[in-house]
Formats: structure tokens, C-alpha cells, sequence
């Protein structure tokens, strides 16, 4: 069998209902192209994954006996991916139509400096999310965990931070662009090594990703003309600010990335 032109790629830890209303999705809307799918689990349930076998034989299920992370878990994907293009996304995220998948497929066809790719995503009440931002810098980690933000020196730096001086209608280039979902050429890929950096175990990955393939010449794209819904919600921001990184262990692990960022 010739490879599939497409390698979409699902890494997954312990949400299995969220994970097969992702998968039905995808076998039901993604049409006129070649594809495989690959859900790189992490600490599986050896039962659990057992039937979501049964149930998805089409599907290639790859399971990790611990929780090794995001950036671990998408390079077990791409380690098997066989596709020119790989769709990474989590699995909280609902193909609502096919012919997004093919759109952004074109995109990148027609634009081979394109190294990462983060299509328009909308919640389920139907609002945009914000996924595209500029770079990091101390003052907008103080503004986003502290009552600093309220202030309105703390909303204009997150308002530029959040691009909120742009009008966008059409593919732009931000800083860097949330994970969730993105589309890369392996070819691309391969020229900063091929993989996601490993010493992320959660967040920054995406935001170190698009730094790495804007320092070796390639654009990082935001596509707004895409509906991908995805269930997003900011589980290391539990609203109690600073008093977070006492009680929350994402805001810890949070933290921990930025510092390994910088």
C-alpha cells in the first residue's frame, strides 16, 4: 500500500469518551484524501485501549506504560507516521467539516516555507479561541497569574500579547501558536530534528517548536479560515493567581516550562 499523503496524529491520556467522539469525527468528515491515524496513549489502559481497537481497526493505537507527556507522546506518533504532512491533534478536537483538513493541506502545498500551521479554533458555544500570541516575556507571566492583569497597564500588555491590535482575516504570522492542532511538512520537520523537544513535559512545546522552525527560515502560519472545535479549558489557571502554584500542580509544571524555555 502506497503511504498516505496525511498522518494525523492524537495523543491522548485518559479521556477515552472524549477520544472516540474525536476519532468518529474524523473516519466520518475526512474524505478525498489519503490517510492514517495514530493515538499515541499515554499510561494505557490496557483494557480501555483494547477495545477502542476492536472498535477503530482501522486505527493504529500505540500505548506508553507511563504519563511521558505531550511532546513525548506526539513523537511516539510521528516516530510511525508514514504521511507527507502529520496533523497533530489533541484529542479534544471535533472535525466538524472535511474539507478544512484539505484546506489547510493546500495551504501548506502552495507555501513550502510553511513549517508549522495552527488553524481557527471554536469552543462549543461556538466562540473563537484564542490560540495565536506574541513572545513570552516576564511581565506577561506576571499579568496573566496575578491581579497585575486587572490593572490597565496589566490589559494592555496582555492585549498585545493577545495580538488585540490586529484585525485577523487572513493568514498571518504570529510569535507562536497553540498546539492543539497544527499541521507540519515532515520534510520541514526533519530540518530541526525531526521531533518535538522531550524536556517539556507539558506546555512551552509549542511555543519552543515555533521558535525552533523560525530559526531555520520557516513561517509559522495562522489559518482563520478553518472550524475545528475543541474543547479547551485552561486547567493550570484555576483562578487563585499566584496561590495557584501551591495548590494546582499544571500551574507548578507550567512554571517549570517557562523557566526551561527561557
Amino acid at each position: 500500500m502506497q503511504n498516505p499523503k496525511l498522518s494525523i496524529i492524537i495523543p491522548h491520556y485518559k479521556t477515552p469518551e472524549i477520544l472516540v467522539a474525536c476519532l468518529d469525527a474524523i473516519l466520518r468528515e475526512v474524505k478525498n484524501v489519503s490517510y492514517e491515524v495514530i493515538v499515541s496513549d499515554g499510561e494505557t489502559d490496557d483494557k480501555s485501549i483494547e477495545g477502542l481497537k476492536k472498535k477503530y481497526p482501522s486505527v493504529f493505537f500505540i500505548g506508553t506504560k507511563e504519563n511521558v507527556g505531550f511532546a513525548k507522546l506526539v513523537n511516539i506518533g510521528l516516530e510511525e507516521a508514514k504521511g507527507e504532512y502529520a496533523f497533530v491533534i489533541n484529542a479534544d478536537i471535533l472535525i466538524k467539516n472535511g474539507d478544512d483538513v484539505l484546506k489547510i493541506i493546500d495551504y501548506v502545498e502552495r507555501n513550502s516555507d510553511v513549517g508549522f500551521l495552527g488553524p481557527r479554533l471554536f469552543g462549543l458555544d461556538g466562540s473563537v479561541q484564542q490560540t495565536y500570541f506574541r513572545k513570552y516575556t516576564l511581565l506577561t507571566v506576571v499579568a496573566r497569574r496575578t491581579f497585575f492583569g486587572k490593572t490597565r497597564l496589566g490589559r494592555k500588555i496582555l492585549d498585545k500579547f493577545n495580538y488585540k491590535d490586529i484585525d485577523i482575516k487572513n493568514p498571518f504570522e504570529p510569535d507562536w501558536i497553540l498546539g492543539a492542532a497544527f499541521l507540519m511538512r515532515m520534510e520541514n520537520l526533519d530540518k530541526i530534528g525531526g521531533r518535538l523537544d522531550e524536556r517539556y513535559f507539558m506546555y512551552f512545546d509549542d511555543t519552543d517548536l515555533c521558535r525552533s522552525f523560525k530559526e531555520a527560515g520557516l513561517r509559522v502560519v495562522y489559518f482563520p479560515s478553518t472550524e475545528f472545535v475543541h474543547y479547551h479549558a485552561r486547567s493550570s489557571d484555576k483562578g487563585g493567581g499566584l496561590f495557584d502554584i501551591l495548590q494546582n500542580k499544571l500551574t507548578r509544571i507550567h512554571i517549570a516550562s517557562y523557566a526551561k524555555y527561557l
